[in-house]
């Protein structure tokens, strides 16, 4: 089971409140689509910080980037506040996922990244994973006076968790696969004149024959 919230803001800070799953080895993963390459500056969950998995993605055709947070075990209950701050007042996307039956001492592997040429319209990224684990990916996209007409579409092995919130110029998307030994996250999308960044992670599953569920998604949106 995955629970998921997903905020929009034009601000220093946005957050979305997400329900925690009742089970076990709870994981939780955020990403955050900001415009013009804003940095953010920290992640909170109830409080709690939640740490960077890498450097924030730029794409380098229209500015936007992708940062990426996790946190092992989070709190759990109703409505808890998952909150990203800003180094600038920045039009900026969240999405907050939490899952259960992960491996804590090794949650994520094999970041895998794309940022296609401005021209394209169509982008992958392969993950090393293996079956009973994830594949969970971030996909923003920053767009001109067309946004809310883009077409959007993921591969038919992605289940879409989010699927892309508008706030001005800014999509943000996430959606799962079932871990093999390599998976394929892509995307196509048109018109072409966007730009856009990925992010994608191995999901590990608990290492005592547990295996990372989202068979039910479970979303919450707030501007």
């Amino acid at each position: 089971v995955v629970n998921s919230c997903i905020a929009t803001a034009t601000s220093t800070t946005v957050s979305c409140n997400v329900n925690s799953i009742t089970g076990s080895n709870l994981f939780l993963i955020v990403g955050v689509f900001v415009a013009n390459g804003a940095n953010v500056t920290s992640v909170l969950h109830n409080g709690d910080t939640v740490d960077p998995i890498s450097a924030e993605t730029t794409n380098t055709d229209g500015g936007t980037g992708l940062t990426t947070f996790y946190r092992v075990a989070p709190d759990a209950g109703t409505g808890l506040t998952t909150q990203a701050t800003i180094a600038s007042s920045q039009d900026v996307i969240i999405i907050a996922v939490i899952m259960q039956d992960v491996d804590p001492t090794t949650p994520f592997s094999n970041e895998s990244t794309f940022d296609p040429e401005a021209t394209s319209t169509s982008g992958s990224q392969n993950v090393t994973s293996a079956t009973g684990n994830l594949v969970i990916d971030f996909f923003g996209l920053g767009i001109s006076s067309v946004a809310d007409n883009q077409t959007v579409t993921p591969s038919g092995i992605q289940t879409l968790i989010q699927n892309g919130t508008v706030i001005d110029n800014l999509r943000f998307f996430s959606s799962w696969a079932a871990g093999a030994s390599s998976v394929t996250m892509s995307w196509t999308w048109t018109p072409d004149n966007v730009s856009r960044v990925a992010k994608a992670y191995n999901i590990n599953a608990v290492s005592a024959g547990g295996t990372s569920h989202l068979p039910v998604i479970i979303s919450r949106r707030r501007r």
